[in-house]
């Protein structure tokens, strides 16, 4: 009997056991900058790209500062996404951007005001279509509605195009038993304490 209590209850531990999910946000889509189909990395955006692709094939459905040239101007990307009552464990940003820092110097990259890192200059790689990957810390994110908001910090002489803004947020959730563990523990505790009771009497 004690073996059935003591199965009950680490059946009933098992099913507790703290779960992981992701809450993801995309700003703008994975299109190649408008152009449609596939954009690999190291693509250049005069010869692979197009001048074209400045202005003129930029989706209208996606958000300002996304699928189109800009100079002189310094786009930000808000994504909101919702983590309830989940706690963040990590978090991160990616983002596909081409001809980015050419200009000899870092770009920073502001998340609510604070920089969690740079685009070092890209040297002669400058034409060419990168992914960059960005850490977030947890610090910015709490549970609830958030909100958070990118911006890309150049001196405004550096032109580049993004394609998309992406920040995924992994969370350690607390799973709620599984309702049949429940009754199978209770069995086994009132089985149990039937029998001592038997044996006290």
């Amino acid at each position: 009997m004690k073996k059935l209590v003591l199965a009950s209850i680490a059946g009933l531990m098992a099913t507790a056991t703290p779960a992981s999910a992701a809450v993801e946000s995309l700003v703008g889509d994975e299109d190649c900058f408008g152009l449609g189909g596939s954009c690999p990395e190291g693509s250049l955006w005069r010869a692979d790209l197009g001048a074209s692709f400045f202005d003129d094939n930029r989706d209208p459905g996606d958000p300002f500062g996304t699928d189109q040239w800009d100079t002189f101007v310094v786009p930000t990307y808000t994504h909101d996404f919702d983590l309830g009552s989940a706690t963040p464990v990590s978090a991160s940003l990616e983002m596909l951007i081409s001809g980015i820092a050419s200009t000899g110097s870092d770009v920073d990259i502001d998340i609510n005001g604070t920089v969690i890192d740079s685009i070092p200059d890209q040297g002669s790689l400058f034409e060419s279509t990168t992914l960059f990957s960005f850490s977030i810390p947890t610090s910015l994110i709490s549970s609830g509605l958030n909100s958070l908001v990118v911006t890309i910090l150049t001196d405004g002489s550096d032109g580049y195009a993004v394609d998309y803004s992406r920040i995924t947020v992994e969370t350690g959730m607390s799973a709620v038993p599984v309702p049949a563990a429940a009754p199978l523990m209770l069995a086994g505790l009132a089985a149990f304490g039937a029998r001592a009771r038997k044996k006290k009497s």
